[in-house]
């Protein structure tokens, strides 16, 4: 299937898109994006491919006029005056700026620019014939192909904020559907803009924010995209043990609302009593604006640019980010629970094995260095790949399901082992560390089957089943002796030990550890082509000690608090 995305020329108009669009590339169809020139770079490293044959005026400039409007209506909501409509300098009088021959000098300039834009969005797709348009909310052109070509157009709310919306500060009857003041919808035979050519909305907006629509609403879960980057350095190794909260500021606000706008230093008065973490995003002159009032507030660290999607450790990360990507093709609305689930499940591990990295610190223990390691593997080695579109990403997306599936068979069966390891609580092993190791094994016993029943829903090819079977095999087995040896030669408490090989047997033979037969049994477990993971393990023993675990508990009280 051909697609054709039509995006307004302001990045955060269209980052809730692109997820969408990785999914449809990932499932084999074609997608272009119109697009303004000023949007090239950006789409191009969102990896989806742009086609610059749109026009428009600067976002900018767009939104300092309309606030202009505003303060000459008296609706200004700022202290001060609004920014030059131009120059983006603070003004000083009204009269500074004359709407009315601004206005007058460039009506012929602007309905130009439209009706370029809009001929050209036609003209490209009456060429590539798409057979669906997908556009944001300030996009006229994508509406218009729809009509024009007689295709089904979405359109993709960024936020919750709908066509039916009022524009805050602008007269009654105003709303965010675009004008079309070229007439464009007439001159291709469209009918006419306005609210009701939006017949489907997709909206990621959460359930109690959604914004009022008279169109058919298809709800879809946010995936977080905000651009691309790397995490910063001081973010690497463990994230600590206190709640994190992100302060996202835009790199518009100030330019379009003035310095008057800028909320960022009472939102960290606010977040001063709460113990907890705050990772500030800012760019630019309110980057420079923060630094230069004094020093931050104590758990308050600055970030730039940070894509907010990288904030988890390694393993869990790429199991969420992965099954993220598979999540729009689960037709089983069973299963899409099950997964989604799993998902929640595998972002709270993560943040517990968080918790225990300051704990080994303490003992004189730096896991640094072997974490390292695994983030590596991870996010480099199976990571996302600079694939074309269609058949390489979906073929690199099943194969990555595949993997999870043959990784969870493993996870499950060291699950059910630590649930049944009697000689770990006679040896005297930590408590705390063991109940975490518990709890996690029963989380794994209790989801063991959503891996696999992904995999065969959307794939399931036995040949594919074996042949990652034997990459994930391999990387457990080669991160686990990594692991073992890195422990051991950096314990402060094992001064000259080093793992063996015979060590891992006698482990077993004593049961604090799987014993070499079970793991090899585990192998034709995977392999049979009647294997199903509920076979082995039990749900009933996994909820049991659910319902007992201290860590278990903790975690449903914090799912409790996030949710409140």
């Amino acid at each position: 299937m051909r697609v054709v995305f039509s995006v307004s020329n302001w990045p955060g108009h269209w980052f809730s898109m692109v997820p969408l669009g990785w999914a449809l590339q990932a499932a084999g169809h074609e997608v272009k994006v119109l697009c303004t020139p000023c949007q090239t770079e950006p789409l191009t490293h969102a990896g989806l491919l742009a086609v610059p044959v749109l026009e428009a005026m600067d976002m900018t400039v767009r939104g300092r006029l309309h606030n202009y409007r505003k303060a000459r209506a008296g609706t200004w909501a700022f202290t001060g005056l609004p920014p030059h409509p131009l120059t983006g300098e603070q003004l000083t009088s009204l009269d500074a700026f004359d709407m009315d021959t601004w206005s007058k000098e460039n009506h012929d300039w602007a309905v130009g620019v439209t009706a370029r834009s809009c001929d050209a969005a036609v003209d490209f797709a009456r060429w590539w014939r798409p057979e669906l348009v997908v556009n944001d909310l300030m996009s006229l052109e994508g509406p218009l192909v729809g009509r024009a070509l007689n295709v089904p157009a979405l359109l993709h709310l960024w936020g919750p904020m709908g066509p039916q919306d009022p524009v805050p500060g602008a007269p009654p009857g105003a709303s965010f559907v675009p004008m079309d003041p070229s007439d464009a919808f007439s001159r291709h035979h469209a009918g006419r803009m306005g609210p009701d050519v939006y017949e489907h909305v997709i909206d990621p907006s959460p359930t109690t924010a959604r914004p009022p629509l008279d169109a058919h609403r298809i709800p879809v879960r946010h995936v977080p995209y905000n651009g691309p980057g790397a995490v910063p350095p001081s973010l690497t190794g463990h994230h600590g043990t206190k709640p994190r909260i992100c302060v996202v500021w835009g790199t518009s606000v100030s330019g379009v609302y003035g310095p008057a706008s800028f909320a960022v230093p009472r939102i960290l008065e606010a977040l001063a009593d709460l113990d907890v973490e705050v990772l500030l995003t800012l760019t630019g002159a309110d980057r420079a604006r923060i630094t230069q009032a004094g020093p931050l507030p104590p758990g308050v660290r600055l970030l730039e640019r940070t894509p907010l999607h990288l904030l988890l450790p390694a393993g869990e990360r790429w199991f969420v980010h992965v099954y993220k990507q598979a999540l729009p093709y689960v037709r089983d609305p069973e299963l899409r629970a099950d997964v989604i689930g799993f998902i929640g499940q595998e972002a709270m591990h993560s943040q517990a094995h968080d918790d225990v990295l300051p704990h080994l610190k303490e003992q004189g223990l730096d896991p640094t260095p072997y974490t390292a390691q695994v983030d590596w593997l991870f996010e480099k080695l199976l990571g996302d790949r600079t694939l074309p579109p269609g058949r390489a990403r979906a073929w690199w997306l099943r194969e990555r399901v595949a993997m999870i599936a043959a990784i969870e068979h493993y996870t499950a069966f060291l699950g059910d082992w630590v649930l049944n390891a009697e000689a770990l609580d006679a040896k005297g092993a930590d408590p705390t560390m063991l109940d975490l190791l518990r709890w996690h094994g029963a989380e794994e016993v209790e989801h063991r089957s959503v891996a696999f029943d992904l995999f065969v829903h959307l794939d399931g090819g036995y040949r594919r089943r074996v042949r990652t079977w034997a990459t994930a095999f391999s990387a457990l087995v080669f991160l686990w002796q990594r692991g073992t040896r890195f422990f051991m030669e950096n314990d402060p408490t094992l001064v000259g030990q080093k793992a063996a090989v015979k060590d891992f047997v006698r482990g077993g033979r004593q049961g604090v550890l799987p014993t070499t037969g079970a793991i090899a049994r585990s192998i034709p477990q995977y392999l049979s082509r009647t294997y199903h993971p509920s076979q082995h393990g039990s749900t009933a023993q996994a909820l049991a000690y659910l319902d007992r675990s201290p860590a278990a508990t903790a975690s449903a009280s914090a799912s409790a608090s996030e949710g409140a």
